[in-house]
């Protein structure tokens, strides 16, 4: 696998590969700060 990863015909793969999945993590760590925050005003 790491073979695969350093070839360059396959190395903007797993970097495109790589940005989509470090996307969703901050778009789903974003997303539930905005639902505390929500949570927190309904609570007050």
């Amino acid at each position: 696998m790491n073979a695969a990863k350093e070839n360059f015909l396959f190395r903007g793969y797993y970097k495109r590969r790589e940005k989509a999945a470090e996307k969703i993590k901050t778009d789903s760590a974003e997303k539930k700060a905005e639902e505390i925050k929500v949570n927190d005003k309904k609570k007050k």
